[in-house]
């Protein structure tokens, strides 16, 4: 805001970084600057993935010894692109602690601290397990500790197990449920997420947690991890709750059983803990034994996942508004697929976007040379790029 227009060059400059330097030397001394820091706040959003991946390519294009670049994103939720290296060409600062450092109680009780009057600090004082029990259901998110913690109010334990049974067993799931309606083309992905993480994930690991109790075990576990090949839209309900955090992507390229690589998730622990007769006593055993190195594994082949895969066809035959149908009749060349992928759908007579979402493996087998294992990932791909076309 504090350019004006006899130093357009600036401006021009933010979108050809390359001319920053040899235009630099000659501006520094008459406009008395050091270094141009640019601020980039919502830079990435979910239901944009191309956008997404356009935008990191400036990112990256922008780097300069005079230019400063930080932008927002949502962890596990942002496509990056392929010319983008998020490890190699930026530097990831992480605004979630982590649940397993020494000092994470620490960390979190000096963020509200900071923001608290005399009153709140002398009842978390008074109160620390309950205060410890609602800082590690947020899973390291401090803006839903903040949030937990003003709806707690006095932190006395009967407001805690309120919080904690209402807000992660209703108010969280309604913000992603929410979703639905903002993105109707999205809702079997997203009640489906809801259905897996609720029937499967919490299930599973609630029961590996009672198995090792009885067991005399002391491990405790709120991961879980799916298989790399899996369906794209297992793929793209995960995203979707790692959105709105009801879980959190935790790395990718895990080995698990049999050396299978995948992604490893971790349940949101207030999520984890809500059905519980006593969140707070549930939390307090789960971060004793909670590590990392145990999960639930859930195969390519998991049978929820057949089921949503084979669903992604049939919410889009179903009660479609006139836009989407439209976008549903659309050429697959729309599609962001290389010239030999839009080839191939020619080949089989696939020749709309719809006819690509609703095509089964068994019909990519149709191309030459596809068998099975390449038609899984050849409907992924293609599942994705309609996905993508769909949601922007």
């Amino acid at each position: 805001p504090f350019f004006v227009a006899d130093i357009g060059w600036v401006r021009f400059a933010v979108f050809h970084g390359a001319w920053i330097l040899p235009l630099w030397d000659s501006s520094e001394q008459a406009l008395g600057l050091r270094r141009i820091n640019v601020l980039f706040d919502e830079a990435a959003h979910i239901f944009r993935p191309e956008q997404q991946r356009q935008f990191f390519t400036l990112f990256r294009d922008l780097r300069s010894p005079y230019m400063t670049c930080n932008a927002s994103v949502y962890p596990g939720v942002t496509s990056y692109g392929s010319s983008f290296e998020a490890v190699h060409d930026a530097q990831i600062e992480s605004l979630n602690r982590d649940i397993h450092s020494a000092t994470y109680r620490e960390q979190m009780r000096e963020i509200v601290l900071k923001q608290s009057g005399s009153e709140l600090q002398s009842d978390i004082e008074k109160n620390g397990e309950n205060f410890d029990a609602l800082a590690l259901a947020v899973s390291g998110n401090p803006r839903l500790l903040l949030k937990t913690v003003a709806l707690a109010g006095r932190i006395r334990s009967s407001d805690v197990q309120g919080v904690l049974k209402d807000f992660y067993r209703n108010a969280i799931w309604a913000e992603h449920s929410a979703l639905a309606e903002r993105y109707p083309g999205h809702k079997v992905l997203i009640d489906w997420g809801r259905t897996f993480v609720e029937q499967h994930a919490i299930f599973d690991a609630v029961q590996k947690n009672e198995s090792w109790k009885s067991e005399g075990k002391s491990e405790r576990t709120c991961y879980f991890w799916v298989h790399r090949d899996s369906p794209q839209a297992v793929i793209e309900a995960m995203r979707l709750l790692a959105y709105t955090g009801v879980i959190i992507k935790m790395d990718s390229g895990v080995v698990a059983t049999r050396r299978e690589i995948g992604t490893r998730y971790a349940i949101n622990i207030g999520c984890l803990a809500a059905p519980a007769s006593n969140p707070i006593a549930f939390i307090g055993e789960l971060k004793r034994g909670l590590t990392i190195k145990r999960f639930t594994e859930y195969g390519q082949n998991h049978p929820p996942f057949a089921e949503i895969a084979a669903r992604v066809g049939a919410m889009v035959d179903a009660d479609l508004s006139s836009a989407l149908e439209s976008l549903l009749r659309k050429p697959v060349m729309v599609l962001d697929l290389t010239e030999h992928q839009q080839w191939a759908l020619k080949s089989i007579n696939i020749s709309t976007v719809g006819e690509a979402l609703t095509s089964s493996e068994s019909t990519f087998q149709k191309v030459m040379y596809i068998g099975p294992v390449r038609s899984r990932k050849m409907m992924n791909v293609i599942t994705a790029a309609v996905m993508e076309f769909l949601s922007g």
